[in-house]
């Protein structure tokens, strides 16, 4: 019979045979993305016409998995057809993400370094609109008191107009009292609510693998982070669009709150949104 010591060992020694064959892996297959990626931007025509953004934060930290290669493979193709493409890219854009994100230990430090040395694999020879995370201090103060209930519930209205930007307010009365403003401003191009709370729900219940949210701190320190993640993507891709006016935005399965908040809000701007889920 074999002893308890003996199989530890061997349990260790294959976890570490197996560590570094995956990273054995992913680095010549990163080599290859990067070949492949250079190929395409050598051979591209001259773009024209409006273009087309691609977003995908929610699948492939340090690996290409089926739907990056599915992302990266669509892009290219558009590319070598001469529509402009423009990656929005998350460059330690999120305090928390959903991918990044440890349901045991909800404080742990996020995989930025290596998700964005993928995705600068990824993007090899492009020139991707990386966006950074910056903490607003004000929705913080109003979501630190908030439960679980009010927290999935929680709305901010969005105020575009020329040379504005998103506005948050976090009460019903603060919220009506704006849409009067804009609505009665000649400048204002959209006045619309973004439902942050509900936008983070769905990326939430996956991470923690169940659908009814208790309320204890962890949870309610995960949705908060998410929230003031996904407002930051909102004010991020909103200038995008406000820049670039592209024909369409493609993004990956637009459930989880990065992708959802940015196909919300294109959408609220009649901009045509198509998302993909393979696999």
């Amino acid at each position: 019979m074999l002893s308890r010591s003996y199989l530890d060992i061997k349990v260790i020694k294959e976890f570490f045979t197996q560590r570094i064959k995956r990273g054995l892996v992913r680095r010549l297959n990163n080599l290859k993305i990067a070949f492949v990626a250079r190929e395409v931007a050598r051979k591209e025509p001259q773009p024209n016409g409006a273009p087309v953004i691609f977003f995908k934060a929610s699948t492939g930290i340090d690996d290409l998995s089926w739907n990056s290669g599915f992302h990266l493979l669509t892009s290219w193709a558009f590319r070598l057809q001469g529509i402009p493409v423009i990656y929005f890219a998350c460059n330690s854009g999120m305090s928390k993400c959903v991918l990044g994100t440890n349901r045991d230990n909800p404080h742990k430090e996020m995989p930025c370094r290596s998700c964005v040395h993928q995705s600068k694999t990824l993007y090899t020879g492009a020139n991707p609109h990386w966006f950074t995370f910056e903490r607003d201090k004000d929705i913080g103060s109003a979501l630190q008191n908030l439960n679980i209930e009010q927290l999935s519930k929680f709305e901010y209205v969005v105020a575009s107009s020329e040379g504005a930007t998103l506005a948050p307010h976090a009460s019903a009365g603060e919220q009506s009292h704006l849409k009067q403003e804009i609505a009665s401003s000649q400048s204002a191009l959209l006045a619309t609510t973004l439902p942050l709370g509900a936008l983070c729900l769905p990326g939430l219940r996956w991470v923690l693998r169940i659908h009814h949210l208790n309320d204890d701190e962890s949870t309610r320190y995960l949705l908060r982070e998410y929230i003031l993640s996904a407002w930051n993507v909102a004010q991020k891709f909103s200038k995008l669009l406000d820049e670039t006016n592209p024909r369409a935005v493609i993004v990956f399965n637009g459930q989880f709150f990065p992708e959802a908040t940015a196909r919300y809000i294109a959408q609220k701007r009649g901009i045509r949104v198509i998302t993909h889920e393979v696999g």
